[in-house]
């Protein structure tokens, strides 16, 4: 049944599983019950597999079979707003009424918003998303699929697109098997064992002078004996036995990470440092774990003592975490732990294809590109969580943002699709370019 003239897609079977199936891929994503994180991790992986790729959305306010919920207009062009920033095209999903057809008022709403994205498609069309960071996926994460056998393997890439989203940096979702020579740094989230595939990968790109960024057991050869390679150069300890503890930066900026005791909600292991190594935060133990008996539970575990080991060490281009920042960030979302990754990147990435200014973390930021034009992608609309759902009823409005893409001379800069140019400045290496007014989403282009 399957043929070069049919537009078929295996939906559920996980992408990674997927390989020869399919004349495109679809990342079927409904976000108000799936949450916005979902459709970013999805995106930041399949785009990278070589065929076409399409948004799937939904009409539905709730969840499919929802017929008498309609998104909000300003919902639709989020999504679709989602999708162009990441060099994806978009569908809206539906299901037609066995006696009644199709509901005109739902296509009105959806010819509306269409309406609007056609004109951005001298931009979009073949566009390919520019990032500088490559993100490992856990084995058994099986993206798309509809039954995932490893729940924290989701979690962890959700979060990390969250984290590098918020913080506006430009990022790519890979398995090991990916070519990573592109990128300028590699991040192993919290579970990711570094096996003979990956080891000679990661080699490569150290010599290169690219950097890493390991948390939790990641680093660990599969055996979970100690860390795989010499570059590492730092002892392994042992699992980590508390289940609360704390971490203190040691440097870095006290307005983001103040000077005090910041919690660790998901452990990992024991880490200790080799000379040469530095101590970029020190572990701090509880008086004792948090247990329960059946009847008494000691859930208060303020903390003791310093334990003899850092919570972050560095050694060359490599910084190694050692409790679970991602697991942690996606399940308690605090700010440190996103600051410490912050801290990280900065000093691995000195200069970052994309830079900004008075933009906050509610908003993201990307760039795609093609031919001789890059495409600035500043979506500031945000969802709200309202009872179970993620709702979007209007658009936000930001004023006063720059940002500011790596380059050192420009033919054009203006906003698409109106054409309107915009005036920009030439800082050391950078097209420093002051935003008007953003209702809801604008796209900048820089012409070469």
């Amino acid at each position: 049944a399957i043929r070069d003239d049919i537009f078929f897609f295996p939906n559920g079977l996980g992408h990674i599983n997927c390989e020869g199936l399919g004349s495109h891929i679809e990342i079927e994503c409904l976000p108000g019950a799936w949450s916005y994180d979902y459709f970013a991790a999805q995106a930041a992986y399949t785009r990278n597999l070589g065929k076409q790729v399409v948004y799937m959305t939904g009409r539905f306010h709730a969840s499919w079979g929802d017929f008498g919920g309609l998104k909000s207009k300003a919902s639709l062009e989020y999504d679709c707003w989602d999708a162009i920033s990441n060099a994806i095209t978009t569908s809206v999903g539906d299901h037609m009424h066995p006696r009644d057809g199709l509901e005109p008022e739902v296509y009105k709403t959806v010819s509306e918003v269409y309406t609007e994205i056609e004109k951005y498609e001298p931009w979009t069309d073949y566009a390919r998303a520019v990032t500088e960071i490559g993100i490992i996926m856990p084995e058994g994460s099986s993206m798309g699929a509809n039954n995932v056998d490893f729940p924290q393997g989701q979690t962890i890439l959700n979060a990390a697109a969250r984290m590098l989203g918020e913080l506006k940096y430009t990022f790519d979702i890979l398995d090991e098997r990916a070519d990573l020579s592109k990128y300028k740094v590699i991040i192993l989230p919290d579970v990711i064992p570094v096996t003979q595939l990956l080891e000679g990968k990661l080699e490569q790109h150290l010599a290169k002078g690219g950097g890493i960024i390991s948390s939790g057991s990641s680093g660990l050869n599969p055996e979970k004996t100690g860390f795989t390679m010499e570059s590492w150069n730092m002892n392994y300890d042992g699992h980590d036995p508390w289940n609360a503890s704390y971490f203190k930066m040691l440097m870095g900026d006290s307005k983001l990470i103040p000077d005090r005791l910041c919690a660790v909600y998901n452990q990992g292991i024991l880490i200790s440092d080799k000379s040469g190594a530095q101590v970029i935060a020190d572990y701090y133990q509880p008086y004792f774990n948090r247990e329960w008996d059946g009847f008494h539970g000691t859930f208060y575990t303020p903390p003791d003592k310093y334990s003899g080991h850092p919570a972050v060490l560095r050694s060359g281009d490599i910084f190694q975490i050692g409790f679970q920042l991602f697991t942690g960030y996606g399940e308690y979302a605090m700010p440190e732990h996103k600051y410490l990754l912050k801290f990280c990147l900065e000093q691995l990435l000195a200069d970052p294809v994309l830079k900004f200014e008075h933009i906050p973390s509610t908003a993201r930021v990307t760039v795609t590109a093609k031919e001789n034009m890059e495409m600035i992608h500043i979506k500031v609309t945000y969802p709200e969580l309202r009872g179970k759902y993620n709702v979007i009823e209007e658009h936000s409005v930001l004023h006063g943002g720059v940002v500011s893409i790596k380059g050192d001379s420009a033919k054009a800069v203006y906003i698409a699709p109106t054409q309107q140019p915009l005036a920009y400045e030439l800082i050391d290496g950078y097209i420093r370019i002051p935003l008007p007014g953003i209702e809801g989403y604008m796209m900048v282009v820089v012409e070469h």
